[in-house]
């Protein structure tokens, strides 16, 4: 029964490709346009991508991060990480350009579902919550 278990565990902490990493990241974004820009044989850059900055941001992140000697858990860690750096960047670049005083409130033109993800980004200071979680 033990080795059960051990195999159990030793399965759920093997690395992913970059290819499962990338596809993990594009099943939650919108339409799954990352997959426009990498190739699903190889997990390559797609150079013909086109059509969604912030994908192509994503994906060329989630790339040049990418470490196949990680566990599973190590690799999606890393992945947490780095997005949630991207979103303290872009609320940073946000609030700026909301401080200029040329902007209306954006937040007015959400969507109900950016509105519950705003909330919660600020209900956390400002710092995303997987962020603030990791050791």
């Amino acid at each position: 029964m033990r080795a059960k278990e051990d195999k159990a565990v030793e399965a759920q902490e093997a690395s992913l490709t970059l290819v499962e990493v990338l596809d993990i990241a594009a099943a939650g974004y919108p339409d799954e346009f990352l997959r426009v820009y990498y190739h699903a044989e190889t997990g390559e850059f797609n150079d013909e991508g086109c059509g969604d900055t912030l994908a192509e941001s994503i994906v060329r992140e989630i790339r040049e991060t990418f470490d196949p000697g990680l566990t599973k858990t190590q690799q999606l860690q890393e992945v947490t990480r780095v997005l949630c750096k991207a979103i303290e960047d872009i609320e940073s670049i946000l609030k700026s350009v909301e401080a200029s005083g040329q902007a209306s409130t954006a937040r007015e033109h959400t969507s109900d579902s950016d509105d519950h993800h705003l909330a919660d980004w600020e209900n956390e200071g400002g710092q995303c919550a997987a962020a603030k979680s990791q050791p």
